[in-house]
């Protein structure tokens, strides 16, 4: 038997007070922050025509957007969306910063073998919207720290998105 280490630092993540932190990251919003990155959010396996889709399904008017990582090809100015993009953030004080102040992290992708970014947003009491695809299943528990759409159902993850954030 051998045994593989998860490569999550958990004394890095854990929840704090989102509304100190939101001063901290110059966020001034009463709307739900939803929150996705990743290395290079446009990458393909992380689903990303499928975030283009499901933003442009959203309400701007009820959510502000949060994202870390090279976001080199979507434009979220086009879907009205108040936003920040953190850039390529390596830093853990500020990831779990900005997991904290999220009411919902989404996890758009296509495949994932394990899914870093789905449990550091759970560590820091985040929940989860994300494809039933990969090991995310092994992460998330359906409807009680996350939604598991069905796979690339625009949809049903966007009714995920509405479950978690009415709980």
């Amino acid at each position: 038997i051998n045994k593989i280490y998860n490569l999550t630092d958990q004394e890095n993540f854990y929840p704090e007070n989102s509304r100190e932190l939101k001063t901290t990251l110059n966020i001034n919003t009463s709307k739900k922050i939803i929150l996705f990155g990743a290395q290079r959010i446009s990458d393909p396996s992380k689903g990303s025509q499928y975030l283009e889709s499901i933003l442009s399904k959203l309400d701007p008017n009820k959510y502000f957007i949060i994202s870390f990582g090279v976001n080199d090809k979507i434009d979220l100015y086009k879907y009205k969306f108040d936003y920040i993009n953190f850039g390529a953030t390596y830093d853990h004080n500020i990831l779990r910063k900005i997991y904290c102040v999220s009411d919902l992290f989404l996890c758009t992708s296509i495949h994932e073998s394990f899914g870093k970014t789905v449990l550091e947003s759970l560590l820091c009491s985040t929940p989860v919207v994300a494809f039933d695809v990969g090991a995310v299943n092994e992460i998330i528990t359906h409807q009680k720290n996350g939604y598991l759409a069905k796979p690339f159902n625009i949809d049903d993850f966007i009714f995920g998105i509405e479950y978690v954030l009415r709980k």
